[in-house]
């Protein structure tokens, strides 16, 4: 599938998507094609695009609903993830000028707070080499590699 976008450059020489500007999709099926485009532009309104990053440095992106709780946040990541020893969810505040270490707070367990709520009252800051969408970046720890243990906590697709 082939798609068409502007490629807006930033400092550094990085080139980012800015999903504002697709235009078209070339599936081969103008309405599929249609309806993908209004959800990529429809997406900031409700949802917020997350990378998931493990400590050992994989990570994952996924799309969760801003007006989700944490309680389900720690449900979904457990779900795309296959892990069902999540230990703390940790959001990314921001890295630190001087020392250049990350400034993180761990998200609680709970149903009382959304996304959104969180990531305004902690001042969330969005990956800084992307325009739009807002990704934003929550560490997961999932206790250390068991020596002998499957890979069943990757996801396989």
């Amino acid at each position: 599938m082939d798609y068409s976008f502007k490629i807006n450059k930033v400092d550094r020489n990085r080139d980012i998507i800015n999903i504002d500007s697709i235009q078209k999709l070339e599936s081969g099926d103008k309405y599929y094609d249609d309806k993908i485009i209004e959800y990529i532009n429809n997406l900031p309104d409700t949802k917020y695009f997350i990378e998931i990053t493990k400590f050992c440095g994989y990570s994952h992106l996924m799309v969760v609903y801003k007006e989700d709780s944490l309680l389900d946040l720690y449900i979904d990541i457990s779900k795309q993830l296959w892990c069902n020893k999540i230990l703390g969810l940790f959001g990314f505040i921001r890295k630190k000028r001087y020392d250049k270490t990350l400034d993180i707070k761990k998200m609680p367990l709970t149903a009382n707070m959304t996304i959104k709520e969180f990531v305004r009252q902690n001042k969330m800051r969005p990956i800084e080499s992307i325009q739009r969408p807002c990704v934003f970046r929550v560490f997961i720890d999932d206790g250390p590699k068991e020596p002998d243990s499957d890979d069943s906590d990757y996801d396989s697709d």
